[in-house]
């Protein structure tokens, strides 16, 4: 967007070409303060289920003042070539504007099978809400048919991060995404949108680029001297996602002889939510593991900050020394922990043992540290 933006800027400004943008991106948050920060003014349609159909971005499309395509795939390069010959827009359409719902659904009839469909997608995007129990069930459920489609699978896991997203960062909607994602990717090998999705959690070695690592300098430039972490929205994001290092990579933290791994967790101070990523390579052999600890007494005022990381007494996931993100990135009263393994690993029956350590905040008492021995592949499959 940001070469894009350089090279229409100048037209846009002497009214010689209108500019709409559309993203394929699952936040709706991380894509305004993207355009916020990189100073773009064009209106951004946000497209998280991909309704497009596009398989690759940037896929520039130009339109003329009739409203007729003329050239598909412009490039930055090439777009002062594209627009020689067109006649510039002499009037502006002032039809009323519809209310806010998909195109598709002015196309269906009242009892076409796909319209309770894209009536789920359409609140999902407009009501402002989080996904209803019934639109996600109505998702699900076409999502698992036998004549299910990869974009109506994709939709499934779009819709089930949306509701992991609104509730706050937790529950079971981002391992529901991950799975619904995978498989439409299955089904579609050849979608870049969709294997983009995956690699943005996924494992380090999969990831073509740095996805999110932009976002704190973002937000410091927004926010330059908030005065607490609530002045800054919560993004979700995890140490994979910001590109973060692991620390003393060197390091191992090896499970003291005779422990007892946890196996099921019963706190009723913190919930425990752990999903594993897989490469989209065919020949990937890692997965990347997250771990979110969230603080379940974190909207109690007496609470404090509630959890804390604990950098002298790191994180270990397999004996490797994991990577930790707290505070604004990862939400109010969370840490987020990734670490990559070799896939063998997590198919394997073995345990995946992870010393949890961390500080806690104790309501009306003095802050508390702890240190847990668990199996995440058991938490996992819970």
């Amino acid at each position: 967007m940001p070469v894009w933006h350089a090279t229409t800027k100048d037209l846009v400004a002497n009214g010689e070409l209108a500019v709409v943008a559309i993203a394929s991106e699952q936040h709706r948050e991380r894509t305004a303060l993207w355009a916020d920060w990189q100073g773009i003014d064009w209106p951004i349609l946000w497209d998280p289920f991909n309704l497009t159909g596009s398989f690759a971005i940037p896929n520039a499309i130009l339109v003329d003042a009739s409203g007729i395509v003329v050239a598909t795939g412009v490039r930055a390069d090439g777009l002062a070539a594209a627009l020689e010959g067109l006649e510039p827009a002499t009037a502006i359409d002032t039809r009323e504007v519809p209310p806010p719902q998909l195109a598709q659904l002015d196309r269906l009839a009242p009892d076409d099978p796909e319209r309770p469909l894209f009536e789920a997608i359409s609140r999902c995007l407009w009501s402002g809400a989080a996904p209803t129990q019934a639109d996600l069930e109505t998702l699900r459920a076409v999502a698992s048919g036998d004549e299910r489609r990869g974009d109506q699978v994709f939709w499934s896991g779009v819709a089930e991060r949306l509701a992991y997203d609104t509730a706050g960062g937790s529950g079971p909607g981002f391992a529901r995404a991950i799975a619904a994602w995978h498989e439409a990717f299955a089904l579609v090998p050849t979608q870049y949108i969709w294997r983009r999705r995956i690699q943005q959690y996924g494992p380090r070695l999969d990831q073509p680029y740095d996805f999110y690592a932009w976002i704190p300098e973002a937000v410091a430039a927004k926010f330059p001297t908030p005065a607490s972490d609530a002045s800054v929205p919560s993004f979700f994001l995890t140490p994979t996602e910001l590109a973060h290092a692991a620390r003393r990579a060197d390091e191992r933290i090896e499970t003291p002889g005779g422990t007892a791994l946890v196996t099921e967790w019963n706190d009723p101070f913190l919930a425990i939510e752990v999903v594993a990523v897989r490469g989209t390579a065919a020949e990937s052999n890692t997965v990347c593991v997250h771990v979110a600890l969230h603080d379940l007494m974190h909207w109690h005022e007496e609470g404090g900050s509630g959890i804390r990381d604990d950098s002298s007494n790191p994180v270990a996931i397999d004996g490797h020394v994991a990577t930790v993100a707290e505070g604004p990135w990862s939400g109010s009263g969370t840490l987020r922990i990734t670490q990559d393994l070799p896939s063998t690993r997590w198919e394997d029956d073995a345990p995946v043992p992870a010393r949890l350590t961390y500080w806690f905040d104790v309501p009306s008492g003095e802050p508390r540290f702890f240190e847990r021995w668990v199996d995440l592949k058991a938490l996992a499959r819970r």
